[in-house]
């Protein structure tokens, strides 16, 4: 079908943990996935929405980091990679724990209120059970938003700490990202720690509704080195006083 109806460069992917078909619209030069009947991805794609409400910066730092992903080359599950529903946790995750927090905790705001601030944010919701896990989060965004406004960053200063989080004080050996949480919890609390050449766990980031299931579990030693070592990089190209377009400059294998 859409081999009829004009789309290009389609692939499918029928043995990954959720079969897939990639396709490209060449209409509007968009890469496109669809998957059927993974009602789990609804109410992930309807949290991220939900976050990217409550602070303006966040839609723009997510794609900075998404095109830094894209043009160093490590972007690609396939290829033992990060996806970019992996990057955009980790960019939620970096907003929950800047001081003051950019953005709240959806899901613990859902567990009843908290005083976040000074200010009372979130109640007490039933749960919503989809696929035997728990997919209840806090939804009324209006009473969010300004949520980080106590928080004065600049765009700009959110993309250097994002790296130097990443690359300097992260531990990818001792800690998984979790943003249902809302700030990283230690693997050992999960039982995923990097026991093995073969193990899922060598870069962890915890689905936020699935929480047996590892964002980054595709992420092989070798390529989280990989990933480090572009992280460090681009630390480094900023804290060098370095501009974006060096940052997001397209990987050569030369390099």
């Amino acid at each position: 079908m859409l081999k009829i109806n004009g789309y290009q460069k389609i692939l499918a992917i029928p043995t990954a943990r959720v079969p897939i078909v990639k396709f490209k619209d060449p209409s509007t030069n968009l890469s496109c996935d669809i998957c059927m009947n993974n009602l789990l991805a609804i109410y992930n794609t309807r949290l991220v929405q939900d976050y990217s409400k409550i602070d303006e910066r966040m839609k723009p730092l997510v794609y900075v980091v998404k095109r830094w992903a894209k043009r160093r080359k490590i972007n690609e599950p396939s290829l033992g990679t990060l996806s970019s529903y992996g990057y955009i946790n980790l960019v939620i995750s970096f907003l929950q724990t800047r001081d003051p927090p950019i953005l709240p905790c959806l899901q613990e705001l859902a567990n009843g209120p908290k005083i976040i601030n000074g200010k009372e944010y979130g109640e007490l919701l039933d749960d919503v059970m989809v696929d035997g896990f728990n997919c209840k989060y806090y939804n009324d965004i209006s009473k969010l938003i300004g949520f980080g406004l106590q928080n004065k960053e600049s765009l700009g200063s959110l993309v250097f700490h994002f790296f130097q989080t990443y690359s300097r004080e992260f531990s990818f050996m001792n800690q998984v990202v979790s943003i249902r949480n809302g700030s990283p919890i230690l693997k050992s609390s999960k039982t995923w720690e990097s026991i093995s050449k073969k193990s899922h766990y060598w870069f962890s980031i915890e689905d936020p509704f699935e929480i047996t299931h590892n964002l980054a579990r595709v992420v092989n030693r070798p390529n989280l080195s990989i990933i480090i070592s572009e992280l460090n990089r681009a630390y480094k190209l900023l804290s060098k006083n370095s501009n974006l377009h060096k940052v997001l400059r397209e990987y050569h294998n030369e390099e």
